[in-house]
């Protein structure tokens, strides 16, 4: 242990001489992180050495990741509104979309606690203290999923519910980043199974992208009927949902849902 700590001062020692001498700015920066990594196998040694042990989880409620999983945790408390039946309200914020109709590839959360989607939408001003402030940014996003789910020729507006909480402005990135790590909802992007709910109408002749799985899966927007090339074939989206619900079985009940952030809290 002696020796260890010694060799390290040493280390440090001559890194420190090797980054004041340097003379290029390749060498400063190899000089720096060799300094860093002896610094840090310094800092693991006294660890070791100190007899009080340190603590394994800290608790910072100003951490975002922190305030991004209470927030999580809040919306799931939130009572599921009909999704066509929500009226104007103030603020920005995190929202989960549910499904209970009878689309046969969405059988293993239909009527179910699991969403099929979960997003944010950010303030008006990102310093906005109030929902007000914050404008009727939520609620505008939660009504443009509704026209996009109304304009399918195969999905029922009436089979959607919403979750939704107004947070904090800034917070919204760290609770909706929590969410999809939990649920990895089928048609958020990040998961890259039957993403495109969220894209906007634009023209087919301005952009090169194909159609996207979501309106393969659920035809009806005008603006996306009229690319003429799927990213995916309709089936090959189906056998991705279904192993997809394999490799991340649904957490259907709310105890099962709370049961996964405790376990997540002892991490702290």
């Amino acid at each position: 242990m002696e020796e260890d700590l010694r060799r390290i001062v040493q280390e440090i020692s001559d890194r420190s001489e090797q980054l004041l001498s340097a003379t290029s700015d390749r060498k400063k920066g190899e000089s720096l992180r060799s300094l860093e990594a002896a610094s840090a196998q310094l800092e693991r040694l006294m660890a070791r050495l100190d007899p009080v042990a340190e603590p394994q989880n800290v608790f910072d409620p100003s951490a975002p990741a922190t305030a991004g999983r209470i927030a999580a945790l809040a919306l799931v408390a939130q009572p599921v509104w009909a999704m066509d039946e929500i009226d104007e309200f103030y603020g920005s914020g995190i929202y989960a979309i549910y499904y209970s109709g009878g689309f046969g590839a969405y059988k293993p959360i239909a009527g179910t606690n699991h969403p099929i989607y979960v997003g944010k939408s950010d303030p008006e001003d990102a310093g906005a203290e109030t929902p007000r402030e914050q404008g009727l940014k939520l609620f505008g996003r939660i009504r443009e999923h509704s026209k996009s789910i109304k304009a399918s020729s195969n999905l029922d507006i009436a089979d959607f519910g919403c979750r939704f909480l107004v947070v904090q402005s800034g917070y919204q990135f760290a609770a909706e980043s929590h969410l999809i790590r939990l649920f990895k909802p089928i048609w958020n992007r990040e998961i890259r199974v039957a993403y495109g709910i969220g894209k906007h109408g634009d023209s087919a002749s301005t952009r090169a992208n194909k159609r996207s799985p979501w309106d393969t899966l659920h035809p009806g927007r005008n603006w996306a009927d009229k690319t003429k090339e799927d990213q995916q074939e309709f089936d090959q989206i189906l056998g991705r949902i279904r192993e997809h619900f394999k490799k991340n079985p649904p957490r259907k009940g709310i105890s099962e849902i709370v049961h996964s952030f405790l376990t997540e809290m002892r991490q702290f």
